[in-house]
């Protein structure tokens, strides 16, 4: 589902020096019941996560909030799942 993430400051400057456990949590919108599987947290190395073996359990409308130890977290966008 997705490949990497990159950390970023609260100032959005890329944290280029980050090796730390970045947990990625998943929000379902209204009425929507699926479950984030995979191997969570990831470690972050030259300040990118990468995630291999996400899935999304169900379709629906969802955002994801990325957070690691001393960082701002971070929510991305909604975005759908569909079959």
């Amino acid at each position: 589902m997705m490949g990497g993430m990159k950390t970023k400051s609260s100032l959005l400057a890329s944290v280029r020096t980050l090796i730390a456990a970045v947990t990625v949590a998943l929000y379902p919108l209204a009425g929507v019941t699926g479950v984030l599987t995979g191997t969570i947290p990831a470690t972050a190395s030259s300040g990118v996560a990468s995630f291999a073996d996400l899935q999304i359990s169900a379709v629906g409308q969802y955002y994801l909030i990325a957070t690691a130890t001393g960082l701002t977290s971070a929510t991305s966008n909604s975005f759908p799942v569909t079959t």
